[in-house]
């Protein structure tokens, strides 16, 4: 953090967020004044607004990693597929997003080839739900 803001000084704007897999994970929000906060519920990233509306409309508090991921996945994928944000999604050369798992038991891992093909399947699915709902009817 310190290099980013020597280097671009405030003007470059960014979020991070770091999972520590040990014994208990632990997500923790850094933000660019060098302050933190540990993440207990959820925390949208980058443009946050976009994300936090799917999150808040679809949160559980009981929800397993595999669930979170694929509700991430598709927030990611609609945000890339509206352009709401440019610098948002996988860009030209990685045809998907990376996520990773960070179970209490100490033992991250990354999503399988089948995973991905399921968050991607489900995040098509209901991307073409909702261009759907998108659809305006004007009187001509």
């Amino acid at each position: 953090m310190r290099s980013l803001e020597g280097r671009y000084g405030r003007s470059y704007i960014y979020d991070i967020i770091a999972g520590i897999s040990a014994k208990d994970s632990i997500l923790t929000y850094f933000y660019q004044n060098g302050t933190m906060e540990q993440v207990d519920k959820y925390k949208a990233i980058g443009n946050s607004t976009y994300g936090s509306i799917f999150l808040e409309q679809n949160w559980a508090e009981r929800m397993d990693m595999e669930t979170v991921a694929g509700i991430g996945y598709f927030i990611i994928r609609y945000i890339e597929k509206i352009k709401l944000d440019l610098g948002i999604g996988t860009g030209s050369n990685k045809p998907n997003s990376q996520i990773r798992f960070l179970p209490d038991d100490g033992h991250g891992y990354e999503a399988t080839v089948q995973q991905i093909k399921e968050y991607e399947s489900d995040a098509q699915r209901n991307l073409d739900r909702l261009n759907n709902q998108f659809k305006l009817d004007f009187c001509q």
